[in-house]
């Protein structure tokens, strides 16, 4: 499977507050009135706004009401943009057929398409610099095959010579092709650090759940701070994976409860296909999420340069330093059938 990109890369949902609490109880109450006493998964459409703060955010044609409040300890606050864009992603997750069994005979097929950051160091030269690879993949659960090409894209910054000499070395690299044991499994790992699936799919309904479990779960999961790790989780659970629906959605939604997650609105990829963005932006880094909002498939994701990073040193501000672009997957017969 591609290469994960994170690692190369308001007002809230309902907090599960105090029960006591005074402004969720008047809340409670009033949407009760309004409703008529209907159960939540009512079949009429509300709208409720409160002089507390909060908001009630209607899923269409399912007549769901989710009482959003204002943030509390732990978590920050979501704004509603960001709500309703990443509730778009939950719902189409719901809706997508669970994902397919694999084994003999059936295997996961993926091309992507990625611009990768590359530093190379030689005695005390360096140069930094952008790599496209084209990458093809087979997998199931016995393993499978890899199929990778690459060629220098554009120059970054340090010692243009050593640059030029690093093109040269890399025009002259045939595709690689690797065997792989056994079929990398984002959902075990989840599973491993505490977040499984089936913990994630009993908090569907939840948000400040799910988002609870991914705080609780990425100090185990990487070594980034805790609220960029829970980012990286998110993206890692959305790309072509064996995670459930119901799973699949809770990672969006948990999403809104990530700090500086935002919406961009509708966007386009690399490929020009339109899509829906989540961003986050931290030490002079802003990754993206792209995902279709009808299928919840992730399309692209992107990081670049929004200041002076200590790592990356003398590329330029605003500078793309990855991209990842999922083109096609599919299950086919064979680890050398394509779609």
């Amino acid at each position: 499977m591609p290469d994960t990109l994170t690692r190369g890369v308001g007002t809230a949902y309902p907090p599960a507050g105090d029960p006591g609490d005074a402004r969720e109880a008047a809340l409670r109450a009033l949407a009760r009135e309004i409703d008529g006493g209907a159960p939540r998964r009512s079949r009429r459409r509300l709208a409720l706004a409160a002089a507390t703060g909060a908001v009630a955010v209607t899923l269409a044609g399912a007549g769901v009401v989710r009482l959003v409040l204002p943030g509390d300890a732990g978590l920050p606050r979501a704004d509603a943009a960001t709500v309703a864009a990443l509730e778009t992603g939950a719902r189409a997750a719901e809706g997508a057929p669970a994902a397919p069994v694999l084994g003999p005979g059936k295997y996961l097929y993926t091309r992507s398409s990625s611009v990768d950051q590359v530093t190379s160091v030689t005695g005390g030269t360096s140069t930094t610099y952008l790599v496209q690879h084209e990458r093809q993949s087979w997998f199931n659960a016995s393993g499978g095959r890899l199929v990778e090409s690459g060629r220098p894209l554009r120059f970054l910054a340090g010692d243009r010579a050593f640059w030029e000499s690093e093109v040269r070395r890399l025009q002259n690299t045939s595709p690689g092709t690797s065997r792989v044991s056994g079929l990398p499994s984002v959902s075990a790992r989840f599973a491993e650090v505490g977040a499984s699936d089936a913990a994630l799919a009993e908090r569907v309904d939840d948000p400040r759940g799910a988002a609870e479990l991914l705080r609780d779960a990425a100090p185990r999961y990487g070594g980034a701070p805790r609220d960029q790790e829970m980012f990286v989780m998110v993206g890692d659970g959305l790309r072509e994976t064996d995670f459930s629906p119901g799973a699949r959605a809770a990672l969006f939604r948990a999403a809104a409860y990530i700090e500086g997650v935002r919406s961009i609105g509708t966007v386009r990829d690399s490929r020009g296909r339109a899509g829906i963005g989540v961003t986050r932006e931290s030490d002079g880094m802003r990754e993206v999420l792209i995902f279709d909002p009808e299928t919840s498939q992730l399309l692209e994701e992107q990081r670049r340069t929004t200041g002076p990073i200590d790592w990356l040193p003398g590329v330029p501000t605003g500078s793309l330093v990855g991209r990842s672009t999922y083109l096609v997957s599919a299950v086919v017969g064979s680890e050398t059938a394509t779609p």
